[in-house]
This record gives C-alpha cells, structure tokens and sequence, in this order.
C-alpha cells in the first residue's frame, strides 16, 4: 500500500511541473527573437524577371569610300524567338535602310533579290535561296559585281549571328559558282568573310609601283 501512494505522489509531482502556466496573463515576445518565418512584421516580394521581348542584332549594308566598295553594320531589332530566315529577312525588306543610312549613302545591292529559303545545317553551315525576279515575277540574270555585293552582306550578316561559321548562297536552289574577292575568283564552295576581306573598312589596298626605267640612245657621233 505504501509502494502504491508513493508512486502516486511521484506521479502527481511530475504532471505538475508539465503543467500550463498560471499567470493571469501572456507574455509579450520580442519580434526580433522570431525567427523571420514567424514574423508578420517582415513581407516577402518575389520579383519576376520577363525575358526581353526583342534583342539587337548586326546586319550589313555597302558604302562607298575611296572609289572601294565596304561593308556596313547597321543595328536593328528582331524578336527574340526570330529564326535565321527571319533575320535575314530584313535585308531583303524596302525599308532596311533608314533615312539616316540613305543620307550616309548607304546601298543595299541584297534588295535586287528575293530570300527564298534560310537555315542552319549541322556543321553551322548558312544555306541561304535566293532568287531574282522581275514585277512579272519572271526569273532574270543579275550582274556580277551586285552578286558579289549581295554575297558579301549575307556573309557579314549570317556569320555575325551565333554558331554560324559559313555560308552557302544558292541561286534558285542551284550550286552556282558564286564571285568572291579572293586571287582564286569565283568558287562553288561556302564562304566565308576571308572571301569577302577587301569589303572590310581596314582591309588595305596593296599596291605595287613599277619604277621608271630610262634608256639613253647610244652616241652616234662616238664622242
């Protein structure tokens, strides 16, 4: 009987020291001994950041400086989801050139054509269409000097945009050879912008003077 009341009284002495406190009234807690998980006093602002909608990109026009055809880059915006016939689009578009660019003297020989077709192959090979017609949408034969201006701008342009190291211009689908600015002339290969480096602003001009050579008549008098 005796082991029984002890364990009793043991029992009530722990259920008393677990007990609820009986002040009459809370605590007030410091808010700054919160964690700030509990804290009302601190708000959480979550910032969206929305992906530009457009991006800026290079395409190239001709100049004209010293009597030497150059090439010209000209910003402009595309969206950004804008695929590579997108981009290239714009040089083909009759409002490429600004009223700025037209003031510079600024020409665009792509115009003469109409882009057919534009992708990226798997070795980041450019293969661009294009295509020259007349307002009867008739095919016709385009000059060699506006082929080369015309290739020299694709060049710049495809290669300035990410992961394209060369290009392959086909006229209406055809391998033609296509001219270049290079000693080895015309080719049926991709280019690349070494093909067109006479078109760079910097590239210099090499010339080689011949000197002038006298050749005097023998006395006829032997004196």
């Amino acid at each position: 009987m005796r082991r029984l009341l002890g364990s009793a009284l043991f029992l009530s002495l722990i259920l008393g020291a677990c007990s609820l406190p009986t002040d009459d009234s809370a605590q007030l807690i410091n808010p700054d001994e919160l964690p700030d998980g509990l804290r009302s006093d601190l708000t959480t602002t979550t910032i969206t950041i929305e992906p530009p909608s457009a991006i800026s990109i290079g395409i190239f026009l001709i100049d004209l400086a010293d009597e030497r055809k150059i090439v010209v880059e000209v910003i402009r915006e595309v969206e950004t989801t804008a695929s590579l016939f997108d981009r290239l689009s714009l040089l083909f578009g009759d409002e490429v050139r600004t009223e700025a660019d037209i003031e510079l003297g600024y020409s665009n020989p792509v115009g003469e054509f109409t882009l057919t077709s534009a992708e990226r192959n798997d070795n980041d090979v450019a293969i661009i269409d294009i295509i020259a017609v007349d307002e009867n949408g008739a095919e016709v034969a385009v000059g060699g000097d506006v082929l080369r201006d015309a290739a020299a701008q694709l060049v710049y342009t495809a290669t300035g945009f990410s992961a394209i190291r060369a290009v392959r211009i086909l006229i209406n689908g055809e391998n033609l050879f296509l001219p270049t600015t290079t000693d080895e002339g015309d080719t049926e290969d991709v280019v690349r912008r070494d093909d067109y480096e006479r078109y760079l602003p910097e590239f210099v001009v090499v010339t080689t003077t011949v000197p002038d050579t006298t050749t005097v008549a023998p006395d006829e008098s032997g004196g």
